[in-house]
């Protein structure tokens, strides 16, 4: 098995900053901090995909929760490798 390389442009990498800026000021007018949650199932690479989405959060204005309860956004990160991983989601 070869692992496979994927190359994001510096453009996109920054029209996704942006986009992340416009959400945050989003809630800046509007007073709040909404709050997020990211569940992970998976592998270490789901982890640390799980940590870049955490990242954007913050970006984008939000305070990471630790429990999914009354969050404002949810996030379940799975692998779609190993079906392990989403049942345990299911389950």
């Amino acid at each position: 098995m070869s692992a496979k390389t994927t190359v994001i442009s510096t453009e996109l990498l920054q029209q996704q900053f942006d986009y992340c800026d416009k959400i945050a000021a989003y809630w800046r007018e509007r007073d709040t901090v909404p709050t997020a949650y990211v569940e992970t199932y998976g592998c270490q690479q789901n982890e640390a995909d799980s940590e870049r989405i955490r990242g954007f959060f913050v970006q984008s204005g939000y305070t990471i929760v630790h429990e999914a309860e009354n969050a404002d956004a949810v996030v379940m990160n799975t692998c779609a490798i190993r079906e392990h991983a989403e049942q345990r989601v299911f389950g």
